[in-house]
């Protein structure tokens, strides 16, 4: 006869047994959960979203004491004119360790007015540095438009989730374009730099896609039919290969989808995230390669 204490030894070496069997089974069904974004992932994408929405400290930047205004009619379009609608997150906005500016024809609408670009760019969040100023000098001075309008609304920490309709960064969007419509301005080309977020949410593949896809339908509602660029970006600090095939995958000339840049290439980053100045010139000219390649 087993004695008591020979009794529960037994049952805790079951118990453990059992557990160590649990593991296996337990990361498994994780996978499957994060994927098809069953219970507890689909409770933990919700728990983000509401904490990233509702309580994000980031904001516009909005000052213009300082700025250069120029005539809005350098914001408007004409012959050769690019208008570039930027939507994403850090990287595309004001979070980069050093402020550039423009040397000619790069310009920034922001709310009915128009400024000679030169960082912080007006309506994206941040009060650092762009990309967007040497970009636009690459341009001009390539030849390949004779001036350049951005509009930035790009927002730091910002999941694809946000940006399509019923997220609080569409709401932005939506009064963007619409200022842009009021002065007559057309968006000829819109620069989605966007992942990372998603990278540490760990965000599945087809969702990716499914959001993305969501914001590129409601775009088209809004009357843009810019062709929209996607980069590759998803490092946080490190890549996330699902954020990366998913942006891979959205690419469609029939849909007016084309690739932008592997701005996952650029290492040059302060924080391992974040762009220092000679990130700033490398991810620059990376966009300015796929604009002329997709020109």
């Amino acid at each position: 006869m087993l004695t008591d204490k020979k009794r529960l030894r037994t049952k805790w070496i079951v118990v453990f047994l059992i557990s160590l069997g649990m593991i296996p089974i337990a990361y498994v069904y994780g996978i499957f959960s994060q994927k098809n974004m069953y219970f507890p992932a689909n409770v933990i994408d919700e728990c983000y979203y509401i904490f990233a929405s509702r309580f994000s400290l980031l904001k516009p930047f909005t000052d213009i004491s300082g700025k250069e205004v120029v005539s809005i009619g350098n914001c408007r379009n004409g012959p050769n004119v690019m208008v570039a609608l930027v939507i994403g997150q850090s990287n595309a906005a004001n979070h980069a360790s050093y402020r550039t500016k423009s040397y000619g024809n790069v310009f920034n609408y922001y709310e009915n007015g128009c400024y000679v670009a030169v960082d912080p760019i007006l309506g994206a969040s941040g009060s650092d540095g762009s990309i967007w100023p040497t970009f636009g000098d690459l341009v001009v001075q390539s030849k390949l438009f004779d001036r350049v309008v951005i509009v930035n609304a790009a927002m730091g920490g910002t999941s694809v989730r946000r940006w399509k309709p019923g997220g609080d960064m569409f709401d932005r969007l939506k009064k963007t374009v619409k200022g842009l419509s009021d002065n007559g301005i057309t968006v000829t080309h819109v620069f989605w730099h966007q992942g990372e977020a998603d990278c540490r949410y760990r965000t599945g593949r087809l969702q990716y896609q499914e959001r993305f896809m969501n914001l590129v339908g409601a775009l088209r509602d809004m009357n843009v039919t810019a062709p929209i660029y996607v980069a590759k970006v998803s490092r946080n600090p490190i890549p996330c290969e699902q954020i990366l095939q998913a942006q891979t995958d959205l690419i469609s000339a029939k849909l007016g989808i084309l690739s932008g840049p592997d701005a996952d290439s650029v290492l040059f980053r302060f924080d391992g995230v974040h762009l220092n100045k000679e990130g700033i010139k490398a991810t620059s000219k990376l966009w300015f390669d796929a604009i002329a390649d997709g020109s």
